[in-house]
């Protein structure tokens, strides 16, 4: 009897089992529940779920009104959206049945599918295909526009696949060159199944690995919103930036989301002022491939735990470039291959280097005579990086004139920082009004010139896409010709560019117009009317140009282009106009240029460096993230400011903070102390003697490699190779390397690892480090070292 009842109690304990929780374990797991009713499937992992409506929470209404999922179980994935598309995504297009290299006319939805149709590259040197929207909306509502999908080679190891409207894209700067491939090391399917899943493979020839896979997302692409989505093979993804993070990867499982947008007044605690759309990313069998997005316009990037990856833009076209690798090398060779191999710099470029923004006309010289009683050897100095500012282009006074003639009789260089904008009302604005180089901004039908202020003071802007703005302006000149003459390098700052105007969208639109002059600057911009901005972007008019201004195109066609399409190039053409003016003045010698704001094919002009960095420990991980990022996007010459450029809002200073950084930058490619006006002064006399003779011995240990650097400049000016770099880029087959952060290797000969934490009151501090099997002495690949 008892037996029996024991038997009841154990089937009724299954049964609950099943009832209960093999339910919640499917639900967790593997399927969730949705009413939506789309033509795809909504039960899905939550690391599926690709965010249907991106910088809003909608309500389950309005989730399902826009075709997409909703379900509120999101389990341990708490940035899991609640609102996602299916898969397929109702947000998706389909292949017109007719093959042709025209843009298709149409902009109707397209009927689903009855038969599959696939399409494969092959051998093929270019694939097209005209696409028709499923939607005629967006997700946001804007019309959605009919593609052109254009697959093409150029060579064994490049492969470019553009999206794009022709019937909207008014420019897309098409400089790609296919060419035939021998041995084709990437493939792409092109498949429409039945029911109207349509997806974009691209695939490892070697491995049959895929690198690109589009079915699980949508692909968007309208009137003021793109998106497109693909499925990743690792985690182990590398760029995208500059990010305002101190890990070289973003975090997959926080869904991280982030802007590429150069702008100055979100970067005060860590710069974001570069935009560089182009990643690595390892595969599960250990080779690399490369991506690069060619878009100038704000984007967005977010990762999802799959992995995947999704770009959401604003303007531009989809224009990707995948190199095939397939070792980290061979990426970098690719993709300088496309932007452009990087200058040579001068060899005095690679010694210690001093700069400043003080009020203290004595400062300068103080620190002359303190740098030469210490023997503290340094090669070059800006004397004040606001020398003639705001009129950066003006003629200098008699005092820096001398103070020039001096630095240069005792050896060392002369370094000008310049700034893009122009006083308004100063001859360098009124020979580039002259000229009619200046930025200007339509209203109705009525062109307007283009005011700005910084720092209190109207300013204007030079379109420095236009190639008469060195043509004309620049380099004819007398006074601009005499300022570049003395200068042995510039240092361009504030480039993304600076505006400080306030905004009155309401001037814009008042029926009398907008009074748009010198004087008001503020009524200068009409809102900019976009259903969708990227993360962390509140108004894409704040700080930097208005986005409705007007750039002549740089391929001489005379098109005019409206800033937004080109916004994160214009630091770009600013380094490219000085870099021909410095090549124009000084032909004999090679300059050393640095631009605060950098983009693909910067490093063909020069380096990075500038910007405001905080001098505490966070930041100096964050600046050696960038640091080995730059190298990755064929900028090896990059450096931030020693010990920082500003303050904390205390204005305390340690000196730990600056042994630290001046330890760590003896080894970066360039090493320059600067600081802000009204922060604290940092170079090493500034320090009680002990203490300055401490940052004096890393100086000087920083010569000691001096020759083994130049060797490595001279690498990446021959093949692109970056001069410092992350420990996976020479040990790619090492899985330990790939999420090192803190480490570095210059060349592939000495590894670094800086202290990036405080001694507090013991005599030493310990270090993680991580040594690749077969790269130095210790039998464990971890190990933690004392540091005295």
């Amino acid at each position: 009897m008892f037996g029996k009842r024991l038997r009841q109690l154990y089937v009724l304990l299954l049964c609950l089992l099943l009832g209960l929780v093999v339910p919640y374990l499917l639900a967790s797991y593997a399927f969730t529940g949705t009413s939506s009713e789309t033509r795809g499937f909504c039960g899905l992992n939550v690391s599926y779920r690709f965010d249907c409506l991106p910088s809003s929470v909608p309500g389950e209404n309005h989730c399902h009104s826009l075709g997409c999922c909703y379900d509120v179980m999101i389990q341990s994935d708490v940035y899991a959206p609640l609102c996602f598309h299916s898969v397929p995504s109702e947000y998706g297009y389909t292949i017109q049945k007719t093959k042709s290299s025209s843009s298709s006319s149409s902009s109707s939805s397209s009927a689903i599918r009855s038969k599959p149709v696939t399409y494969k590259m092959g051998d093929q040197q270019e694939l097209t295909l005209n696409l028709t929207s499923l939607r005629d909306k967006t997700i946001f509502n804007t019309t959605a526009w009919p593609l052109q999908m254009k697959v093409q080679r150029q060579g064994d190891d490049l492969l470019r696949l553009l999206l794009w409207s022709p019937s909207n894209n008014e420019y897309v700067d098409d400089d790609f060159q296919p060419a035939d491939a021998a041995d084709a090391q990437l493939d792409v399917i092109v498949e429409e199944k039945e029911g109207g899943e349509f997806n974009i493979t691209i695939l490892r020839v070697a491995t049959n690995e895929t690198l690109i896979e589009t079915v699980y997302g949508p692909l968007i692409y309208g009137e003021k919103y793109i998106e497109i989505t693909s499925k990743i093979p690792t985690r182990d993804l590398y760029g995208l930036g500059q990010r305002d993070n101190i890990e070289l990867s973003p975090n997959f499982d926080h869904r991280d989301r982030w802007a590429l947008f150069s702008r100055e007044d979100v970067a005060k605690t860590g710069a974001t002022y570069g935009v560089h759309p182009f990643l690595m990313n390892f595969e599960r069998s250990g080779k690399m491939y490369g991506l690069y997005l060619r878009n100038s316009a704000p984007v967005e990037v977010g990762v999802l735990p799959i992995p995947a990856l999704v770009f959401r833009a604003v303007g531009g076209a989809l224009d990707l470039r995948l190199m095939a690798g397939p070792s980290p090398r061979d990426v970098t060779r690719q993709y300088t291959r496309m932007v452009g191999l990087p200058a040579l710099p001068p060899y005095w470029a690679l010694g210690y280097h001093l700069c400043r923004t003080s009020s203290n006309s004595s400062e300068y010289e103080s620190i002359v005579q303190a740098m030469e009683e210490a023997k503290i050897p340094y090669e070059s100095d800006c004397i004040d990086a606001r020398l003639n500012y705001p009129n950066s282009f003006s003629e200098l006074s008699q005092e820096a004139l001398q103070r020039i003639e001096d630095m240069k009789d005792a050896g060392r260089k002369f370094l000008l920082v310049q700034y893009p904008f122009l006083p308004v009302g100063s001859d360098a604005f009124n020979a580039a009004q002259n000229e009619q180089v200046l930025m200007e901004v339509s209203q109705a039908n009525e062109t307007l010139p283009y005011y700005g202020s910084v720092d209190g003071k109207a300013v204007a802007y030079p379109d420095y896409l236009d190639e008469d703005s060195f043509l004309k302006w620049l380099r004819n000149d007398p006074t601009i010709t005499e300022l570049y003459s003395h200068a042995d390098g510039v240092l361009l700052f504030r480039n993304t560019p600076l505006n400080q105007a306030g905004l009155n969208y309401t001037a814009w639109i008042d029926p009398s117009g907008p009074n748009c002059t010198a004087s008001t600057p503020e009524n200068c911009c009409p809102r900019a009317d976009l259903p969708f901005l990227p993360k962390g972007l509140w108004d894409l008019n704040t700080g930097t140009l208005c986005q409705a201004t007007q750039h002549t195109s740089p391929n001489g066609d005379g098109l005019q282009i409206p800033h937004l399409e080109v916004h994160n190039t214009y630091g770009l053409y600013h380094q490219r106009r000085v870099r021909q003016m410095m090549e124009h003045v000084r032909k004999a010698t090679r300059p050393l240029l640095t631009s605060q704001t950098t983009h693909p094919g910067s490093g063909v002009l020069g380096g990075y460096f500038g910007g405001f960095y905080p001098p505490d420990f966070v930041a100096q991980q964050r600046g050696l993230v960038q640091i080995l990022e730059a190298g990755l996007y064929g900028i090896p010459m990059v450096g931030v400011p020693i010990c920082g450029s500003v303050n904390y809002t205390s204005g305390e200073l340690r000196s730990e903070w600056c042994l630290r950084a001046h330890q760590t930058a003896a080894f970066w490619p360039f090493m320059m102390s600067h600081y802000e006006y009204g922060h604290a002064p940092r170079n090493p006399p500034d320090f009680n003697k002990g203490f300055s003779n401490q940052l004096k011995y890393f100086v000087k240990q920083r010569y000691m490699i001096l020759p083994y650097l130049y060797t490595l400049f001279y690498e990446a000016h021959k093949e692109g190779l970056p001069v410092v770099r992350p420990l996976f880029y020479e040990f790619p087959e090492d899985p330990g390397s790939r999420a090192v952060s803190r480490q570095f290797l210059v060349g592939e000969g000495l590894l670094v690892s800086p202290a990036f934490n405080s001694i507090g009151t013991d005599t030493s501090v310990q270090v993680q480090v991580h040594f690749p099997p077969g790269c130095c002495l210790p039998d464990d690949p971890s190990t933690t070292l004392k540091l005295t």
